[in-house]
């Protein structure tokens, strides 16, 4: 069985005819009768039916032809991926994002490239401190997006995108006619969101020493725990 005979029976099917395969293919029409026949004694199996005008697939045929559909999609998109690669475009963008950097805008930015440049695969995650800038020197991102203040020993190459502003927040209803001092913010629990590293030294950012936490490992449930 060879990738030109799987091609054949698709232009069969889908242009109704030998003759017309063989116009689409550019191929003499004895040439795609030929392909055919040495498929089906390949495997002792009659592919198409030629009692009528017009061949049709056999039951055996339709079975056949299912299963190589699904060659030939990955075929053709192996095909676009080499296409991509002689243009030079990317065939896949690996990023990882900081939980802090401003999503919306981030993502607003990717589908404007990424409308532009459909072919290519966006494999994003969101990381958290130390854990994003370690993925790219780890080689498993191509970029990160992340806050670079207090790491500016990292050996990367860097550019500012925007700014972050971290405030600091904790529901209304536990400081009601109270001022706002460490102490006061010291008798509750602080939320604090983990650094995602795996094997370089772990940060923290913005946290009030000696007061009392809890630590989570995803950004969504410190949303609730706050709220």
């Amino acid at each position: 069985m060879t990738l030109e005979q799987i091609l054949t029976i698709d232009a069969i099917v889908n242009q109704g005819s030998f003759k017309a395969a063989a116009d689409f293919l550019h191929k003499s029409q004895p040439s795609i009768s030929m392909a055919i026949k040495k498929l089906e004694e390949e495997y002792q199996v009659i592919l198409f039916s030629r009692d009528e005008y017009r061949p049709s697939l056999t039951n055996e045929g339709r079975i056949f032809y299912e299963k190589a559909k699904s060659v030939l999609k990955e075929y053709r998109e192996l095909e676009v991926m080499a296409h991509q690669m002689t243009r030079g475009e990317e065939v896949e963008l690996r990023i990882s994002i900081d939980a802090v950097s401003p999503v919306s805008l981030i993502l607003k930015f990717l589908k404007q490239f990424f409308s532009a440049h459909p072919n290519t695969r966006l494999q994003l995650s969101f990381e958290v401190l130390n854990g994003t800038i370690e993925r790219l020197i780890d080689a498993e991102v191509d970029f990160a997006i992340t806050p670079m203040d207090g790491r500016a020993n990292w050996v990367i190459e860097a550019l500012a995108l925007t700014k972050t502003i971290m405030i600091p927040v904790m529901h209304a209803d536990l400081i009601k006619e109270k001022k706002i001092t460490d102490l006061v913010l010291k008798e509750y629990t602080q939320i604090i969101l983990a650094d995602s590293s795996r094997h370089t030294p772990r940060m923290s950012t913005g946290i009030l020493e000696g007061g009392k936490s809890i630590t989570l490992s995803e950004i969504s449930f410190k949303k609730e725990k706050i709220g």
